[in-house]
């Protein structure tokens, strides 16, 4: 199979921490594609690459990419793969990209728990080393009101599953997204969380108003008032300190 380019289809979103990372593709979209504060996936139907596409990259990268020693899975949520497809995946990494140290994946409550134990430990021992986890709240009505689809609990439990195999594990919290009313509860229950999950990483992102999105229609309708980060951020930190 010839390597003639990356593959790369919409916007390829990665956390800062891979910036150096061999970017590989190996699905489109989000599996879930609902929060309200989002827009990045908004009229992308979630889709598993083929396989050809996927050893193709694979191969370009064994060529021209052998001074980056991580990889990175993108979009959404690529541990939502079938387990067998997704070992063959890191695999063909281990075949053609020796030298990479560490794979890494976006990861939500619910691809999470459709893994077992045993199977997240299989991931983790074929490369799969860090997982990247949206928490952004640990207040029940807030994770509601964004359709977040989990529980505050649900997503202590599976960061904790994640760690359990052995995985590192990085969390990204959004400062803001409760407003103004709800911030010090959002701010108390998610250092709650964060001290339960006791994740490697902590992200503190702040939210932005993205246009199409349901948060942005809320905003302007008078249903969400932005609360300034700095204020989220102190009572944050004070929150998990005193947990």
């Amino acid at each position: 199979m010839e390597a003639e380019g990356m593959h790369y289809e919409g916007n390829c979103i990665r956390p800062p921490s891979e910036a150096y990372s061999i970017l590989l593709q190996v699905t489109v979209g989000c599996s879930r594609n609902k929060c309200t504060f989002c827009g990045t996936y908004k009229d992308v139907r979630f889709r598993i690459k083929d396989n050809d596409i996927i050893l193709s990259d694979i191969l370009f990268a064994s060529k021209y990419m052998k001074r980056q020693d991580r990889v990175f899975l993108m979009d959404g949520d690529s541990l939502i793969i079938p387990q067998k497809r997704l070992i063959w995946i890191l695999e063909r990494i281990q075949e053609h990209l020796p030298w990479v140290k560490r794979v890494g994946a976006y990861a939500n409550a619910k691809s999470i728990r459709m893994k077992s134990l045993e199977e997240l430990i299989e991931l983790r021992e074929k490369g799969l080393k860090i997982l990247y986890l949206g928490v952004e709240s640990g207040d029940e009505e807030t994770l509601k009101k964004i359709r977040k689809g989990t529980s505050a609990q649900n997503l202590i439990d599976m960061g904790q599953k994640a760690k359990a195999a052995g995985m590192k594990l990085s969390v990204t919290v959004l400062l803001g997204i409760a407003g103004r009313k709800r911030s010090l509860e959002h701010a108390r229950a998610t250092g709650e969380l964060l001290s339960a999950m006791d994740p490697d990483y902590v992200g503190a992102l702040t939210v932005m108003l993205i246009p199409g999105t349901v948060l942005h229609d809320e905003y302007h309708h008078g249903e969400y008032e932005l609360y300034h980060f700095t204020h989220i951020g102190n009572r944050l930190l004070a929150a998990r300190g005193n947990a």
